[in-house]
């Protein structure tokens, strides 16, 4: 193995997103492109990102990224980011490159003065960031993947292909029920205007104001946020408003569709209520699922704050935990201060990119 070569903004987007999607097997919630790349670290209105990577002469073996996040703690709005898309090639791994590549992340956020360094690690990530590199899982910050069927069939037979038939017949009686789950549990009790929207209103940054007063820690989701992350992005997003008959937002949320096992998949990814209404966000979700049913999706997944206002409301709906997500932060003075606080938090699907 030669000499590595680590460096900062490596401009070969195409090669870089070549590189993350040899990493993506089993679901694809967001695009993975030179394109992708371009939108996250170019035109973020919370301040460019960078890149990391790490070469062994002409290939490209590891890669790390950070993206600014404008965020409230406590109500006082200060500058973070995300750290991510820390991927290194098998055979390179143990030789150091992982904690190089966020030490190097770690230096450009100090030197822009950036006080909050989150992330949302894989299982393979996670460990690296623990023990060597100062970060810590977020406790009070508990999510749970959940996920909800909305055609059975298919999702059991790929489960258990040798019950191929036996999955695909139970379920033509599941999801029936499911649909009269849904439509009893929501549908009846909507008494708002639901409507699928192209862009966000001018009233949503009211309704984030409103909102962002009942939560300690929460990104700030103006519409110029909204626009650049659900609108002009390169992920297939599909946003719904629920409004009152005089025209007041009372809540929106987003779904993007992906895959799963090359079964198409409804993601909740973004969601904000006002009021902690379970209509409102009941509401919403039934045209979501109507909408994700006719567009072919098998089962809608979503990420629950356990304990929050509508985990009750999930379960009920047939949400099911599938695991959990753990979400950490560099343990400085702020991420100290996170970690010990008992701070209560709004986080979505939307907030990990």
């Amino acid at each position: 193995m030669r000499s590595l070569d680590f460096r900062k903004d490596y401009p070969d987007y195409h090669r870089v997103a070549g590189f993350k999607k040899s990493f993506m097997t089993g679901s694809d919630r967001t695009e993975c492109s030179a394109r992708s790349f371009l939108w996250k670290l170019r035109e973020n209105p919370g301040g460019e990102g960078v890149i990391f990577t790490a070469h062994d002469a002409d290939t490209l073996v590891g890669l790390a990224a950070i993206t600014p996040k404008d965020i409230l703690i406590e109500q006082e709005r200060i500058c973070g980011a995300e750290i991510g898309d820390t991927f290194t090639d098998e055979r390179y791994r143990r030789t150091g490159i992982f904690s190089t590549l966020v030490g190097m992340a770690m230096d450009e956020c100090r030197q822009r003065g950036i006080e909050f360094i989150y992330g949302a690690p894989n299982d393979n990530s996670l460990p690296g960031y623990r023990k060597k590199l100062g970060f810590q899982v977020i406790q009070d910050l508990r999510i749970d993947y959940v996920v909800c069927p909305l055609s059975s069939g298919p999702v059991l037979a790929k489960m258990f292909p040798g019950l191929s038939f036996c999955a695909r017949a139970l379920g033509g009686v599941i999801d029936p029920l499911l649909r009269s789950l849904h439509f009893v549990r929501c549908g009846k009790k909507t008494r708002h205007i639901v409507r699928k929207v192209d862009e966000f209103p001018e009233t949503v940054n009211d309704l984030f104001r409103q909102v962002a007063r009942s939560y300690d820690f929460i990104v700030r989701r103006t519409r110029e946020y909204l626009h650049w992350r659900f609108i002009t992005g390169p992920d297939e997003c599909h946003v719904f408003v629920s409004e009152t008959p005089d025209g007041r937002l009372m809540g929106y949320c987003v779904i993007a569709m992906g895959t799963w096992k090359d079964m198409r998949v409804g993601y909740l990814i973004d969601y904000l209520i006002d009021g902690e209404r379970s209509d409102v966000i009941g509401g919403l979700l039934y045209e979501v699922i109507r909408f994700c049913r006719r567009n072919g999706a098998v089962m809608i997944a979503a990420w629950d704050l356990r304990g929050s206002w509508y985990s009750a409301l999930l379960r009920t709906l047939g949400f099911l935990r599938f695991r959990d997500v753990p979400i950490i932060c560099y343990n400085n003075g702020r991420g100290a201060k996170v970690l010990s606080g008992k701070l209560r938090f709004y986080f979505t699907m939307g907030d990990a990119l």
